[in-house]
């Protein structure tokens, strides 16, 4: 095995494709998906490929490969352990209806055990172990794939059997257990939604820590998917075989798919026999990055952060994740801005939580500009429009950065104030605990969750008595008269035996942080603030306290509809939607591209577009505000060629004959590794657009189109959203 980077990685995987199995390598889409309404980021490298999955031709051929830009971030909060991460970029090969099983298991054997000379990463066969489906009522056991996998092994001499889960230790000889059949929820993917294609995966794991002695809370026995760290997931090939019905059945599919995703930070991490991801070279520039500007704030501000090794190493790479993620949203050709919205509000999340990881670590001046540049540097020959977004990039990142230390440190004194009352005391078995406990019940039951019913209890029978409490603490009135030292007994009077109990219950469980803050109060520092959740929670987490986020999700979701003003929600499922009222509006985005060019001018070009079935929303490059006039005629052009009823129709085109003839699109480097191929949609002799689908069949289905609002979104680029009358029938 040798070590490669992972420029090297992503070269090597895309080149054993290419040359050794005729596959087309087709260029990264963007991190936004276009015209998918249902998810906010490209999250796999088949949802860019959908349309071909489902049967479309696609302009490169049946057999691709490509390294694909991903952002994921359901599991954001775990950023900051060895290996999750927000962006990372998922490398796979494609059948769309040519080779199967056979084919894709040998080659996934190939490049993982082969040769450097042909191409594949040299792995040891003996700490490969591989996974297939079991089957079910649905769906047969995969022992197609178990075949396939015995015949490969064999290649190296080697007596592969299959082993039971818990119960089979893999081998770490030749000959021995090394497949593993489970269940749907390991080994089966789809459908993306309530219908459509399916079928069983077969993933492969490899002993990255055979050293390791297996823990026993995980199980009697070790086996590739258990979490006691001793295998790691490498690979999935996908086997889209099944076309799951709404009646529930799972009926052959007429075009069978191969879907594989491997990915490139965590095999770059093992070849270079690395613990993490963020120690291979990807992450060594930014790190410094980082480093450099701890030492400037020391030298300038003087003094130094107090942190643990443990949340050093936290903050180190949520840094490094989450402004290589900012990154690429930023310099991404869909040109995405920091807002309190959508994919926006994702990025701005992402960028604060970095700030504040480095004011942590005692960064008191801005530097994420600086971190980014390490990742431009790095990913320059790879994703170059970085380097052609690099001020841009520069620009939002330190606005934002501005922006937000301009209020942390307000933020965080205030968030100090609240949770001041939680921390540092210890209430319970304290010869004064009730004395102390009392002074604090007034801000303690506005702090936890109100939905909490012991402390709604605890405030009940306190809230009448708490002027007494007070009179007795500052010795006047009444109790002026009143020893320091008889006080605790003076005001355990004022309660039963009963409330006393549930008192001493309640200051115990305060020293145990035993309760929720309060999602409502949290709330006030997103609003008043601009603190993400997850910054909310990290910082509770410092201070061995946890969020109640239930109410602090409904305040949010609240807030987030009044700033869309009324725009609407996500659709929920994972491919795009194709109904007819999506394929009227995306349609209508071609007409308006043609018609903002025409109007505007030859600079504008399409930076985004979002559709769900009421309307669509189109992003395009221009600097000023849009007059009622230039509204006006763009509206009426496009509902002059709706009125011609123009047909509708696509044609596969190399690059050069689609440039002649007029066709807008990014036309790069790029396409040269389609075949010099491109997808143009033609409506009549008015629009014609480098675009995958999909689309009506003729203009006059849209019946007329209206704007309905025209606004900024960033520098330099607009938006409009508009409805089409044809959803109305």
């Amino acid at each position: 095995m040798k070590s490669l980077t992972a420029n090297q990685l992503r070269k090597r995987y895309i080149d054993f494709f290419v040359t050794r199995f005729e596959h087309a390598q087709i260029p990264s889409s963007s991190v936004i998906p276009e015209n998918d309404p249902t998810v906010l980021f490209t999250t796999a490298g088949m949802h860019p490929l959908v349309p071909y999955l489902m049967g479309e031709p696609h302009p490169s051929g049946k057999r691709l490969v490509d390294a694909q830009k991903c952002i994921r971030t359901d599991d954001i909060d775990e950023v900051g352990d060895a290996s999750h991460c927000t962006f990372f970029e998922m490398m796979g090969n494609w059948s769309l209806g040519d080779y199967f099983k056979a084919e894709a298991i040998e080659m996934s054997y190939d490049f993982l055990t082969g040769t450097e000379e042909n191409l594949g990463l040299g792995l040891d066969p003996k700490r490969l172990c591989v996974t297939v489906f079991r089957g079910d009522k649905d769906a047969p056991k995969d022992e197609e794939s178990i075949n396939h996998w015995k015949k490969q092994f064999a290649k190296a001499n080697m007596t592969i059997t299959e082993g039971i889960p818990g119960e089979d230790e893999p081998s770490q000889e030749a000959d021995g257990p090394r497949v593993y059949a489970y269940e749907k929820k390991k080994n089966w993917w789809g459908p993306a939604g309530q219908t459509g294609p399916c079928g069983p995966d077969t993933e492969m794991f490899y002993l990255v820590r055979p050293d390791l002695e297996h823990d026993g809370k995980f199980g009697p026995k070790c086996h590739p998917n258990c979490d006691c760290g001793r295998f790691v997931e490498i690979w999935n090939d996908v086997f889209m075989q099944y076309q799951k019905t709404a009646e529930g059945k799972f009926e052959p599919l007429a075009q069978q798919n191969v879907d594989t995703g491997l990915g490139l930070e965590r095999v770059a991490g093992i070849l270079q026999g690395k613990s993490s991801i963020y120690e291979t070279e990807i992450f060594v520039k930014a790190r410094e990055q980082i480093e450099n500007a701890i030492k400037e704030s020391a030298a300038e501000h003087g003094g130094g952060a107090q942190n643990t090794a443990e949340q050093e190493t936290k903050f180190y790479r949520v840094i490094l994740d989450h402004l290589r993620a900012a990154t690429f949203m930023i310099g991404d050709p869909a040109s995405l801005s920091p807002s309190n919205t959508d994919q926006g509000y994702i990025l701005r999340r992402l960028i604060r939580r970095a700030v504040r990881c480095g004011t942590q670590l005692g960064i008191q001046e801005n530097f994420t500009a600086l971190v980014a540049d390490s990742y431009i540097d790095v990913y320059k020959d790879a994703y170059p429009e970085l380097t052609t977004n690099r001020d841009r990039i520069h620009k939002e990142l330190d606005r934002e950065e501005t922006r937000f230390r301009e209020t942390l440190i307000k933020g965080e004194k205030e968030f100090q104030k609240q949770v001041e009352p939680l921390i540092g005391h210890a209430f319970f078995g304290h010869p004064n605990w009730l004395l102390s406990l009392l002074q604090w019940v007034n801000i303690i039951k506005q702090i936890f969750d109100t939905d909490d019913t012991e402390v709604a209890a605890i405030a009940a029978f306190t809230g009448h008595k708490m002027k007494d409490v007070q009179m007795i603490i500052r010795g006047v009135g009444v109790y002026k008269d009143i020893p320091e030292g008889e006080k605790i007994m003076k005001l355990s009077e004022l309660f039963s035996e009963d409330e006393l109990k549930k008192l001493s219950a309640f200051g115990e469980r305060l020293d145990k942080r035993a309760f929720q803050f309060s999602g409502k109060r949290a709330f006030y520092f997103y609003e008043t603030f601009g603190f993400p959740k997850e910054l909310i929670k990290e910082m509770l987490s410092e201070h061995e306290l946890q969020l109640e986020e239930p109410s602090f999700d409904v305040a949010f979701k609240a807030h987030q509809e009044l700033s869309r003003a009324g725009a609407e929600q996500k659709f929920s499922g994972g491919l795009a939607d194709h109904s007819e009222e999506c394929t009227m509006l995306h349609t209508a985005t071609h007409l308006v591209h043609q018609a903002l060019r025409d109007v505007l001018g030859t600079h504008v070009y399409q930076k985004g577009s979002n559709i769900t079935r009421e309307r669509m929303r189109f992003d395009f490059s221009h600097t000023e505000k849009m007059t009622p006039d230039q509204l006006a005629t763009v509206e009426k052009m496009v509902n002059d060629v709706i009125a011609k009823d123009l047909p509708v129709h696509f044609e596969i085109l190399d690059v050069e004959e689609a440039k002649k003839r007029g066709a807008i699109g990014v036309f790069d480097d790029k396409y040269a590794s389609l075949g010099n191929k491109v997808k143009v949609y033609f409506m009549g002799d008015y629009s014609k657009e480098v675009c995958g689908g999909p689309h009506v069949e003729h203009t006059g289905t849209l019946k007329s189109f209206k704007i309905t609002k025209e606004e900024a979104v960033s520098d330099g680029v607009r938006r409009i959203k508009a409805v089409v009358w044809g959803l109305q029938s």
